[in-house]
């Protein structure tokens, strides 16, 4: 009969080939980030169990960053938004962060995970220029246009001007995408510990080439929102900076 060394061993040496063997596609996961990969498959059962993530039109989204960038635009309805977004793709993305939300434990996540922060103030020109240069450089930039968690929610507030800079100033393609089924919550980290059925759904991919409106480009995309989901338009700003 073998013993448990010898058992524990052959597991180990499995595991490893195993490992190996899934290295090319880790890092094809993780959008050339190995790391992340790797993350993305060990929190699969959390997204697709837990948190019953269900991706409508997401065979649409490009499978890799287009050479001139991509940026991802959606609602905000919780601090779980990113996560389901980000999972179901083979991108890295760099998310812009409100400063404030990078709280202890979270200040670790973000720097690993390249996070731009933003303060809604004269210090986020430096955060604009970075994201830009990051899509100009065929990178990725995830925004919330609202610029917070909208609450109550399934209404769409007035969205910054900022996406439409971002837009207007690469030229890139932007993929519009709508979260609901996540319970509503005071605390933004809250529905991370508690199960639902999220719906994640890529309304379309945008190509703004040669549009330079930028007050007009984040309309648009406010309107387009509005039009898949007939949710209500609140003109009141979540922040001032809008």
């Amino acid at each position: 009969m073998t013993d448990l060394p010898t058992i524990l061993a052959l597991g180990l040496g499995a595991a490893g080939v195993v490992g190996l063997l899934c290295l090319p596609r880790f890092r094809r996961r993780g959008g050339g980030r190995r790391s992340l990969g790797i993350m993305k498959a060990l929190t699969l059962p959390l997204i697709r169990l837990y948190w019953g993530a269900r991706y409508v039109n997401f065979d649409r989204m490009p499978p890799e960053a287009p050479e001139k960038g991509l940026i991802l635009v959606s609602n905000h309805t919780s601090g779980l938004d990113p996560i389901l977004i980000e999972h179901h793709t083979d991108l890295d993305i760099r998310w812009l962060m409100m400063k404030a939300m990078m709280v202890p434990g979270v200040k670790q996540f973000a720097r690993w995970k390249r996070l731009i922060p933003i303060e809604f103030g004269p210090a986020d020109r430096a955060a604009m220029r970075e994201a830009i240069a990051t899509v100009k450089s065929g990178g990725v930039i995830g925004i919330f246009p609202e610029g917070a968690i909208a609450r109550p929610a399934r209404r769409i507030r007035p969205f910054m001007k900022g996406v439409g800079l971002l837009v207007a100033k690469t030229g890139a393609p932007v993929a519009l995408i709508n979260v609901s089924g996540i319970p509503e919550r005071r605390n933004a980290y809250t529905p991370l510990i508690l199960p639902c059925r999220a719906r994640i759904e890529l309304i379309e991919v945008i190509d703004y080439s040669g549009n330079r409106d930028v007050a007009g480009i984040a309309e648009d995309l406010r309107t387009r929102m509005q039009a898949a989901t007939g949710w209500p338009l609140d003109d009141t700003p979540l922040v001032e900076n809008s």
